[in-house]
């Protein structure tokens, strides 16, 4: 998806000290999802400090499931993965001014 790919290209870049955090996109609290490669915290939820780190998506392209992985430095389990919505992205698109529509139907902020 190029909308992903965008805001992977825009979060790599970002000045030092302008990370985007959890607690910004609305997803403190949000509960960890597994894969592979990414285990569960000890609590289950990501906490607001944890730092978006990159994007990744999977499922039909016309219907991807979009995923959050974040870095917390309190975390013993290394990256943490969140399933995104529709409101996070939103946010995340607004702070690194990138101008997409997410949500089927939707109108953007």
């Amino acid at each position: 998806m190029d909308q992903i790919a965008e805001l992977n290209k825009r979060l790599s870049v970002l000045p030092t000290g302008s990370q985007i955090s959890a607690s910004d996109l609305g997803l403190e609290g949000a509960h960890l999802t597994r894969s592979r490669n990414v285990t569960r915290s000890s609590h289950g939820t990501l906490a607001g400090s944890a730092v978006l780190v990159r994007l990744s998506w999977d499922g039909a392209p016309e219907f991807p499931y979009i995923h959050g992985h974040f870095s917390d430095s309190a975390a013993t389990d290394g990256v943490l993965k969140v399933d995104l919505h529709t409101l996070a992205l939103r946010n995340l698109s607004k702070r690194l001014h990138a101008q997409h529509t997410w949500g089927q139907g939707s109108i953007p902020d």
